[in-house]
Parts: C-alpha cells; structure tokens; sequence
C-alpha cells in the first residue's frame, strides 16, 4: 500500500511532460533505430518546459470552469482563479493572458476562436505530418 502523505502529489511526472506524449515517443524510437557508436551524450534529458492546454483532458476541465465562473464577459481571471483552486498543481503555469488569446471578443458575445477550436480537436498531434522541423527545401 501506497502511504501519502499531506501536499504529496499523485503524479511524479510534471504536467507539461504528459501533456507532450510525442516527446517521450521520439526518444524510444530514437533508442531502439540508434546504433551504440559516436560521442556520449554528457546533457541529461530536461523536463517538458510548456505545458500543452489544448489536450482535451485539459481543456475540459478549462471549459467546465468557464462555466461555472458564468458571466457574459468571460472573465479570464475568475477562470484561472477557478481551475487553481480546483486543481492546483495542475493549473498552476496557466496565466489569464493566455486564455485572452484564445477568446474572441469581435462579435455581440464571447466564443473560443476557430484557431483554438481546431487545435484542441488536433489534441497531441503535431501541426504538420512530417513529425519536426520541415527543411527549407520542403515545398
């Protein structure tokens, strides 16, 4: 049996880590293709740095506090507010400028932007089919 203690959390792994499955993907294909020869590598692997909001787990819970917070403003700061009181360490990197950038304000009442919308449906997938960096020469 597991004993926990108070404050302790669950999940060892940081949040930006399993909201990038991709990242751990490429380093076990790279492991298993790569041949045991050339120079070591001396840097130790660093954690996921940003956080992917628009893994539909996350976004849920995203749009569930958008609304419980209610209002026809769409107040980005009682939304934060909301997600951190609910799930802390979880929202913890989440800033209401963010969520600004995801909301459009150009018609009579708020919605989540199309851009937005299609990310969260894309989910974990990279934006292009390559799977990196395109060269210059890909047309």
């Amino acid at each position: 049996m597991i004993e926990l203690k108070w404050n302790q959390p669950l999940i060892e792994t940081p949040i930006a880590d399993l909201s990038r499955p991709a990242r751990s993907m490429k380093e076990k294909m790279q492991a298993k293709k790569r041949k045991p020869q050339g120079r070591k590598s001396k840097k130790e692997k660093q954690p996921a740095k940003y956080t992917n909001w628009h893994l539909p787990m996350l976004f849920n819970q995203i749009e569930l506090a958008r609304v419980s917070t209610g209002g026809p403003r769409w107040s980005t700061c009682a939304i934060v507010h909301e997600l951190q009181k609910r799930d802390y360490e979880t929202f913890k990197g989440l800033c209401h400028t963010t969520l600004d950038e995801w909301i459009d304000r150009s018609g009579g009442k708020p919605k989540w932007s199309e851009r937005m919308l299609e990310r969260v449906k894309q989910g974990n997938t990279p934006g292009h089919d390559n799977k990196g960096q395109q060269g210059i020469l890909v047309r």
